[in-house]
């Protein structure tokens, strides 16, 4: 926790909404059993092991720190959610964090500042919303933090660590584990040559951060490349033919490499590499993508059979109206994005994760390169991408696609009785799924509803296979 140089913003109530909900192909050894019932540790991805966001760096505001909880990820209360629980939060923040940092701190003057409970934390967050207007005019929560300066940060997470050790109480926080992570950032550190980019975000790491407290070989960098054509944003009269293409979703598609575990490319610093369309841009704010709520295709489900489970299980197992909200609200910012980005260029991106030791390897070599291309007096232009599909046909074409699956299920619904019939809820489920898959490069073959490449043919009755002569 002392690699923040000039201390973090601690934010004191948990928000589940800052949790990680998508891979970023990091994981941990958590603790599990065997078919046999004997303890072993297997390797599960981040985002699905329980944790919540301590709080951010001051200095470098994009940086979030994280805590995980390996120990819980075997409880039956995260069986399907990574979110703390009610009991969890009030234990983790009541019996550990605020009491060492009470110990830790010891100022008067500083710790008055400070919730002195859970319970004053999660009133705090309430207080704007629940006591500040007539109507309601902002979010429910508020994000609140504090300042925690850096000469308390190193003492404070050994103290954290052995209160765990020490009270069995709280040993189902044990293991727990430091994770930060900057996502959003590809706006700030561009700029007009490699080396230029690197030393403004290395100027900035470097003040944020002590190099005392993490380990290079273990601190990750994304290096990426975006090749983006300049033409592709100016409207033509007639394109020219060497820059059409067929714009269809079987010839289109991202790439994600992965370096296997304990690799040679591991060891060297590799941890992956990506290539998509940024083209998904549009549809992608803070990792929330259009008609991705898995919960929207309860829409699809009879109100009868939804009844009865709400009878049977004893509580409300979705909510329509926040389900229509959810789907209404995809339509409108896909609406929005296809028709107002029409004259924006997108390119062809790739991303490569490494280790810092490995960047500033490879920097050493841009270093290189910038003096060979002062050199070079050729004045080549750089080559073009291998086609270009101009902007305005390829959202026309993500349009009717969206379109398309979004009529298909308001057809249906629209027709269906007071109760559905299975044949309705396949058919409404199906454009629901579609929705996620029509516009972007998602992992199609892992959806079976949508997607078959093996064909068997089963033998009708009364078929049998002759016996060989």
């Amino acid at each position: 926790l002392g690699f923040a140089r000039h201390g973090i913003h601690w934010l004191p109530k948990v928000h589940a909404y800052l949790n990680l909900k998508a891979d970023i192909h990091f994981g941990l050894r958590v603790p599990g059993y065997t078919s046999n019932g004997k303890a072993s540790l297997r390797y599960v991805p981040l985002h699905k092991v329980p944790h919540y966001c301590l709080g951010t760096l001051i200095g470098m505001s994009e940086l979030q720190l994280f805590i995980f909880f390996p120990a819980l990820h075997e409880e039956s209360d995260y069986e399907h959610s990574t979110y703390l629980s009610s009991r969890d939060e009030q234990l983790w923040l009541d019996a550990i964090l605020i009491p060492c940092i009470t110990k830790v701190v010891d100022c008067s003057n500083i710790l008055g500042q400070y919730p002195a409970s859970a319970r004053i934390a999660n009133l705090d967050s309430l207080a704007i919303s629940a006591e500040g207007f007539a109507r309601k005019e902002s979010a429910r929560e508020q994000l609140l933090k504090h300042a925690i300066q850096p000469q308390y940060l190193d003492p404070l997470w050994t103290l954290i660590l052995e209160t765990i050790e020490d009270n069995p109480g709280l040993h189902r926080f044990r293991s727990a584990t430091l994770f930060s992570n900057a996502k959003n950032t590809k706006v700030e550190y561009n700029r007009k040559s490699l080396t230029q980019a690197y030393e403004v975000w290395e100027r900035r790491w470097s003040d944020a951060t002590n190099p005392e407290f993490y380990n290079k070989d273990r601190t990750y960098v994304d290096l990426a490349k975006q090749v983006t054509s300049k033409d592709s944003a100016v409207p033509y009269d007639q394109i020219p033919e060497d820059h059409e293409a067929e714009a269809t979703m079987r010839d289109t598609m991202g790439l994600t490499l992965f370096a296997a575990p304990g690799g040679a490319e591991t060891r060297d610093g590799l941890i992956y590499s990506q290539f998509y369309g940024s083209i998904k841009t549009p549809f992608d704010s803070s990792k929330v993508y259009v008609f991705d709520n898995d919960s929207v295709e309860n829409l699809a489900l009879d109100p009868g059979y939804v009844r009865s489970l709400q009878q049977e299980g004893g509580g409300i197992t979705f909510s329509k109206g926040v389900c229509e909200f959810a789907y209404l609200s995809s339509k409108k910012r896909a609406h929005a994005n296809l028709l107002d980005n029409r004259w924006r260029s997108y390119g062809v991106r790739e991303e490569h994760r490494i280790s810092l030791s490995m960047m500033e390897e490879i920097y050493e070599q841009w270093v290189q390169w910038d003096l060979y291309d002062a050199d070079d007096v050729s004045g080549s232009s750089p080559p073009l991408p291998y086609y270009i599909v101009p902007t305005d046909e390829l959202l026309s074409f993500l349009y009717a696609q969206i379109n398309k699956y979004c009529f298909l299920f308001e057809h249906v619904l629209a027709h269906t009785a007071r109760t559905y019939s299975l044949p309705e809820t396949m058919v409404m489920v199906v454009a629901l799924r579609a929705l996620r898959f029509c516009y972007g490069s998602n992992l199609l073959v892992r959806e079976s509803l949508l997607y078959k490449n093996r064909w068997e043919s089963a033998p009708g009755p009364g078929f049998h296979t002759a016996p060989p002569n």
